[in-house]
């Protein structure tokens, strides 16, 4: 019979290595045997183990948006370089039809 809390505690838990040796070790429950139920299915435990490549929720999270960013600037840009084109051209276009007219003698366009 376990004398404290923490005995029962030591008593349940099993130190299981990592796939990686990079990391610390995980605490993983006694009974399970190694195996667990997945959607139906008995997985390995391995198969199931994130395997501490990026711990951290907040860089994991950086890194699923990155990608994202990424493209929506690239969009930003070419977007921009499009409506500047544009503005550039009817600008210079009005200025030569302007030219135009002058030299023909018409009046200017209002």
């Amino acid at each position: 019979m376990p004398r404290n809390a923490a005995e029962s505690l030591a008593r349940r838990t099993v130190v299981i290595p990592r796939v990686s040796s990079s990391g610390p070790l995980v605490r993983r429950e006694k009974g399970s045997c190694g195996r667990r139920s997945w959607a139906g299915a008995n997985v390995h435990e391995g198969w199931l183990a994130y395997h501490g490549v990026m711990d951290n929720f907040w860089l994991a999270a950086a890194w699923s948006l990155l990608p994202t960013a990424g493209v929506s600037i690239v969009f930003f840009f070419v977007v921009r370089g499009i409506l500047r084109f544009d503005r550039t051209e009817r600008k210079v276009h009005a200025q030569i039809e302007a030219e135009e007219r002058a030299a023909r003698g018409l009046p200017p366009r209002v």
